[in-house]
């Protein structure tokens, strides 16, 4: 629970779970354990629930709680990412003229649930390591917007803003149930330090216009020309 989507989702199903119920719980962390194995979801509507302590220690047990603790740390990147857009943002101000964008793009990024940030670590770090030239995700259920990973090396380097947002043009012609397209390039600068750039598009739609520009610059440039399908249980340690 220490995203706000998982935080909030939680709340909301304990609020309905609860209406015309009658509760018996000795501590929060039971239910906790009840609504991470059953979404307190059943076959059944009960009308009296009754838990017995020990729930939370049941579930800490369990293969679920076990495989949770093994696939977590790959998020924790996604989680940096998130706390340095809030220091370029809040804390730096950052540039006034992309504050807006950068805005959007912060909300979309933190409001990621845990589940999605290990999916998004998992395929950011395996890029970098295999040093891909980019990557592009797919939108998960229910989400409007698609995701283009793009590892820095000398390469793009002196480059690296144009291809990025050509790139997420690209996403958005290929993606056309998702009209919002985050790009995010990250790599070592001279001083050996992370950095990470951002870009974001919204384009409700594409006209005929900008799908034959799109299409010539992937053709010329070779942006996502000829790419592989990779699946994420490939990418698992």
């Amino acid at each position: 629970m220490d995203t706000i989507t998982d935080f909030v989702n939680y709340l909301k199903a304990k609020e309905k779970f609860l209406v015309n119920k009658i509760i018996m719980v000795p501590r929060e962390v039971d239910f906790l354990a009840l609504y991470l194995r059953t979404s307190l979801e059943f076959d059944f509507k009960p009308d009296t629930v009754i838990l017995d302590e020990g729930m939370w220690e049941e579930y800490v047990k369990s293969p679920d709680y076990e495989y949770w603790q093994k696939e977590i740390p790959q998020s924790y990147i996604w989680d940096e990412i998130v706390s340095q857009l809030h220091t370029i943002h809040i804390k730096e101000k950052g540039e006034h003229v992309l504050i807006s964008d950068l805005e959007r793009a912060t909300r979309i990024i933190a409001l990621e649930p845990r589940i999605n940030r290990m999916e998004l670590g998992m395929c950011l770090i395996d890029a970098i390591e295999k040093e891909v030239r980019g990557r592009m995700i797919p939108p998960f259920k229910d989400s409007d917007h698609s995701y283009v990973f793009m590892p820095l090396n000398h390469k793009n380097w002196e480059d690296r803003d144009k291809e990025l947002q050509l790139r997420c043009l690209i996403a958005r012609k290929e993606n056309k149930s998702a009209p919002k397209v985050i790009g995010i390039s990250i790599g070592r600068s001279s001083e050996n330090e992370y950095i990470f750039n951002i870009a974001y598009f919204d384009i409700p739609e594409l006209n005929d216009k900008m799908l034959e520009s799109i299409e010539a610059a992937k053709q010329e440039l070779g942006y996502f020309k000829n790419p592989s399908i990779s699946h994420s249980k490939d990418m698992r340690k």
